[in-house]
Order: structure tokens, then sequence, then C-alpha cells
């Protein structure tokens, strides 16, 4: 795929966000962008690190954040 699109779950956090970000990133083509709203207070930065070659956030707001990350 181009494109993954997610509204990742706010709780469950580690492991659980850990394979979600790893799932996207299995399924994208090269330059593959996953871009994802995520509650403001989960940390996933760490897991797109892990996997993605960068990541960016894309806007934010009292709540969430918008972030993509390209393979």
């Amino acid at each position: 795929y181009d494109y993954v699109f997610s509204n990742l779950p706010g709780h469950g956090g580690g492991e659980n966000l850990d394979n979600l970000v790893r799932g996207a990133y299995d399924v994208l083509n090269k330059n593959g962008r996953f871009t994802s709203v995520i509650p403001k207070m989960v940390a996933v930065e760490e897991a797109l690190e892990k996997y993605f070659r960068r990541f960016k956030e894309l806007k934010t707001n009292e709540d969430y954040k918008f972030l993509e990350a390209i393979k």
C-alpha cells in the first residue's frame, strides 16, 4: 500500500501500540505513508522511530496529535 490511515487507540499502549505501528510498516510500499490520529497523552513516537525512516507531527490540539510517518 502507498497509504495507511489509522485512528490509534488511546488504551492498550506498549506492545499493542508497537504491533499496530509495525503492522502498518509491514504493509506499506517503499516511501509509503502512515498517517494517524492519536490521543495526545499516548506516546507513539518511540514505535514510529523504531520502524520508520522519519515522522512528523502534522497538527496538534489540546486532545489529539496527527502524525505522519514515511517508510
